[in-house]
């Protein structure tokens, strides 16, 4: 996993508009086909930690998932990098079955 995260905006202002917003995170699109999630104040950094460990483990399985570029902090909030250019679309993920590979 390299960390491309290091290379993002320091400002919140400099994300952007939020493209998603959910319960623990704010979600931005950022570059060519990543997306920045933003936990929210309250929450604690442990959950863009443990989404780091988790998206190891799936990357080392070989699934077809999207590539964890790396963690930092944005105005003193933790923050995660994602790439989403690697998903394959839900109907094509359905159609090859499970266990079946898509690629």
């Amino acid at each position: 996993m390299h960390d491309r995260a290091t290379q993002l905006p320091s400002t919140v202002a400099g994300l952007g508009d939020p493209i998603g917003l959910g319960r623990t995170a704010e979600v931005f699109a950022y570059g060519d086909g990543e997306v920045v999630k933003l936990i929210q104040p309250g929450f604690p950094d442990r959950l863009g930690e443990n989404e780091a460990e988790v998206a190891a483990l799936v990357a080392r399985a070989g699934v077809a998932a999207p590539a964890f570029m790396g963690t930092t902090r944005i105005e003193d909030a933790s923050a995660s990098s994602t790439s989403v250019s690697r998903v394959p679309r839900c109907s094509t993920a359905c159609r090859a079955g499970p266990g079946r590979s898509i690629a």
